[in-house]
């Protein structure tokens, strides 16, 4: 039994380049979405930043994340153990890195527009 598994391969049980199969559902779910017409048909994959970055302006964003920036910090204090305020710092980085991102593409949005 262990001789087999020494000359076990995962090349040896799947096929270079096979995919998954789209699923039926998946496919009907684009195209009633491509119908539509509406920013998650035509998003590449991040709708949500897509959309607030087109129906809200930076101020309005930077509220909401300074909103929530408060609440992860007011958990961090009051975090029970040394794993919730790990788990609130990371979420405060990763919160701050979305801002940044914002910040970037609200700046682009203005460039693209401006004459």
């Amino acid at each position: 039994m262990a001789e087999d598994l020494k000359s076990f391969k995962i090349g040896d049980t799947r096929t270079a380049g096979a995919r998954a199969p789209v699923s039926r559902r998946g496919a009907e779910a684009a195209e009633s979405a491509a119908d539509v017409g509406s920013i998650a048909a035509q998003s590449v994959g991040f709708a949500a930043i897509e959309e607030l970055v087109e129906k809200s302006t930076a101020a309005q964003a930077s509220e909401r994340l300074s909103r929530v920036m408060q609440a992860l910090e007011e958990y961090q204090v009051q975090a029970g153990s040394k794993r919730e305020e790990h788990q609130a710092a990371q979420s405060i980085a990763a919160v701050e890195r979305v801002a940044d991102l914002l910040d970037y593409l609200f700046a682009t949005k203005d460039r693209l527009a401006a004459p």
